[in-house]
């Protein structure tokens, strides 16, 4: 399969394998620019590791994946976080890593400014999520592949979370995540894709 121009991502039978067991094989797909992929499907389908894999973090047992480029943003279902630093240096350290500027606005739109000085260790779990998510907002990321995002959020971070997922397309990004969720699609160029179990 080869990648179609506007393609941020392609999948070209695609498997993975656990031991003995086969959690999926043959898959073929793409992301194009613009796009929202929702990987959709039961707990053990192997929705987590085909992430893992698009992202580079696995080894897939079949087939192939090929990315426009390596600009790209992961987050894993655990919120990337380091508990012992605070909000900020939490910012701080994925903005060295990933060369974006910070921005304090961004805490305080996901409400977490009064919460700048405070170690992670003692956030909620919808803070610590929020937190986790508050790169989006900033990094250049072409692709992004993020694994439950809602999760452990209330409905007014999801629909901020919905905003930014649509200013993303708009501008030409891409997005593979799972999420079993319904995503409001009125703003988005939004596709599934469903996993089955064997």
């Amino acid at each position: 399969m080869f990648m179609k121009a506007d393609a941020l991502l392609t999948v070209n039978q695609l498997g993975c394998t656990r031991g003995e067991r086969v959690l999926f094989s043959g898959l073929n797909f793409s992301v194009q620019s613009g796009e929202l992929l929702q990987i959709l499907g039961s707990n053990g389908s192997g929705k987590t590791s085909l992430l893992r894999i698009v992202a580079g973090l696995l080894e897939s047992s079949e087939g192939s994946v090929s990315r426009r480029e390596n600009d790209l943003f992961y987050l894993g279902h655990r919120p990337a976080i380091k508990e012992t630093l605070t909000v900020s240096e939490n910012l701080s350290f994925t903005a060295a890593l990933m060369n974006f500027k910070v921005l304090t606005e961004v805490l305080d739109l996901l409400e977490l400014g009064s919460f700048k000085d405070t170690p992670a260790l003692v956030l909620s779990a919808g803070q610590k999520r929020r937190l986790a998510l508050a790169p989006l907002w900033l990094c250049t990321a072409k692709l992004w592949i993020l694994d439950e995002p809602f999760t452990a959020l209330d409905r007014a971070t999801v629909s901020l979370l919905e905003q930014v997922f649509s200013q993303h397309t708009k501008n030409g990004g891409g997005i593979i995540l799972t999420s079993h969720q319904n995503i409001d699609s009125k703003n988005l160029n939004l596709h599934t894709l469903l996993m089955g179990q064997d």
